[in-house]
């Protein structure tokens, strides 16, 4: 369930921590590496630093639009651009094990030498609230402009282990928009902004082995597919993110999956029907009575007819009495 008006209660805590004097002396900040794995740098800063870092988060948080926005659940495959999605840490295990680390101060690199601002992607801010971690993400701008962004340093005036308030035509600055806040066993995606959730926290890979997982071991898996076909789908899964996050919500989905291949045989009556509405769908698909299971026609290599087929993602509306697909599952 989703706490209700979170974002507002949020602000008025952030702003509440701001107002304090010595607010810098419960704030920390981190460079980001997302390379291979997600590394992070801490960078010590002066009051003035840390003051104009809490203003990006405050200004953010106050502004009216920004607090009225819908908050929903994260889902793995729509991006709501108006929206801030919610979900808890534990939900991913990967999440847990990267925030966890940044808690522990062995894992976190106390230098930055011998590197410069193209090797970091993000920012963090952490800070502390009643006893509750909060972490504030933002992207990491290389260069950008006064005008535009936030200055808050420049590789020649960053030191080994601090950040200094520097002003410059070229700079290192910090966006000016926090994408991502973690507070307590919260995660908070803002606008749609997906990107860097998925970034620090590697998600496409883990929705890739999640995926193969399924495809190796999922019993109502191998009961839909035959072996050549789910040998064509593990094939084609590193390469297709959607389909990736399109079987894997399939699976998710609290039965309904279940439901689905205990009728696959419904589907032969649209296979057998070019004037069905939903044939373009599965116009690929073949299914054979004897063994209730499911493939591609020869030829074809349209996996995401596999995963339409298998998503009972049609759909008739109860006024209109419409005929549709949801793309979304």
């Amino acid at each position: 369930m989703i706490e209700e008006n979170i974002v507002q209660n949020i602000t008025e805590k952030i702003q509440n921590f701001s107002s304090v004097s010595d607010f810098d002396t419960r704030m920390k900040i981190y460079f980001v590496e997302t390379n291979d794995e997600t590394n992070f740098y801490k960078m010590e800063a002066g009051k003035e630093t840390k003051s104009r870092l809490m203003e990006i988060i405050v200004n953010q948080y106050a502004k009216p639009n920004f607090i009225s926005k819908e908050v929903v659940n994260y889902d793995i495959t729509i991006t709501r651009q108006g929206a801030h999605q919610v979900l808890p840490i534990k939900q991913y295990a990967n999440i847990q094990t990267i925030i966890e680390s940044l808690s522990n101060d062995k894992a976190i690199n106390p230098s930055i030498s011998g590197m410069d601002e193209y090797d970091f992607s993000h920012y963090v801010v952490e800070f502390k609230i009643d006893d509750v971690n909060y972490y504030a993400f933002g992207q990491f701008q290389s260069v950008s402009k006064i005008s535009k962004k936030m200055i808050l340093g420049s590789m020649p005036n960053i030191s080994n282990t601090e950040l200094k308030v520097f002003r410059s035509d070229e700079i290192v600055g910090f966006n000016k928009y926090i994408d991502m806040l973690i507070y307590g066993d919260i995660l908070l995606i803002h606008g749609g902004l997906k990107q860097t959730f998925e970034k620090i926290f590697h998600m496409e890979q883990l929705f890739t082995d999640t995926a193969i997982a399924i495809i190796e071991n999922n019993e109502s898996i191998e009961q839909v597919f035959s072996d050549e076909t789910l040998a064509f789908l593990k094939t084609k899964i590193e390469n297709k993110a959607r389909i990736t996050r399109r079987l894997i919500k399939i699976i998710d989905s609290n039965g309904r999956f279940e439901d689905t291949i205990s009728n696959i045989s419904e589907l032969d009556s649209i296979l057998k029907n070019p004037d069905h509405p939903h044939y373009k769908k599965v116009q690929d698909i073949e299914y054979d009575p004897n063994t209730r299971k499911i493939s591609l026609k020869s030829g074809s290599n349209r996996v995401e007819q596999l995963i339409n087929a298998i998503s009972d993602g049609f759909y008739t509306s109860d006024i209109a009495r419409h005929k549709g697909f949801d793309e979304t599952h």
